[in-house]
């Protein structure tokens, strides 16, 4: 069996100008399910490599020109009109493109205005 990974996260950096590298994180094969006393439930072959969004965060900053990073920045609301994005931040400051890629965290301005009344549900910490 050839390596497998995660396809979303390798099929954009293969989009990318930048193309994947085995950088893109740690592999893995097994995926082991633990029950509440930590006892293995299930144990099943499963190799993907583990990433961090430190490592996906820094890979498209260095793809993107900085003039198109807003880091420090807060979201306060967006609008899509035809092709184009426009996003208001919390400074007052607006700015125009053609995709709008956001990592405003749990807390997700960009998650509350296109799933109104919903909010995500961790079941605790995993690693």
């Amino acid at each position: 069996m050839g390596r497998k990974r995660q396809p979303p996260t390798v099929e954009a950096s293969h989009k990318s100008r930048h193309g994947h590298t085995d950088a893109l994180g740690v592999r893995s094969g097994d995926r082991i399910y633990l029950d509440a006393e930590d006892e293995v439930i299930h144990r099943a072959w499963m190799p993907q490599t583990q990433t961090s969004r430190n490592i996906l965060y820094g890979a498209m900053r260095r793809a993107l020109p900085a003039s198109c990073v807003h880091a420090g920045e807060r979201l306060v609301s967006f609008k899509q009109s035809g092709e184009r994005v426009t996003v208001l931040f919390a400074s007052g400051r607006m700015e125009r493109g053609d995709l709008l890629i956001c990592a405003d965290g749990a807390g997700s301005t960009v998650r509350s205005q296109l799933l109104p009344g919903t909010s995500p549900a961790y079941a605790g910490s995993v690693a």
